[in-house]
């Protein structure tokens, strides 16, 4: 993994000094779409993208129904995908 650059690594730097998630989601929220980009270019590899999409059933995955009722079902959905991975 190469180390991040610009923004990123700022905010990677600050990440030790906020006291909660709150002020961590103000800090991500005020970067760029290029910021959050450039640092996933440099940082993820090919193993990333095969653990992701080994991770994903399709059978498990939310109907798209479910994103229509329920506006929770993304962030449920991905709740349920970290306390497995957590779990493996």
């Amino acid at each position: 993994i190469k180390p991040a650059t610009g923004s990123i690594a700022s905010e990677l730097r600050l990440a030790k000094s906020y006291k909660n998630s709150t002020q961590l989601n103000n800090a991500i929220s005020n970067l760029s779409a290029d910021d959050i980009i450039n640092y996933l270019d440099q940082s993820s590899t090919t193993d990333d993208d095969n653990d992701l999409a080994n991770s994903i059933l399709e059978k498990e995955l939310p109907s798209s129904e479910d994103y229509l009722t329920n506006e929770n079902t993304l962030n449920n959905y991905l709740d349920r995908i970290e306390v497995k991975s957590l779990n493996n």
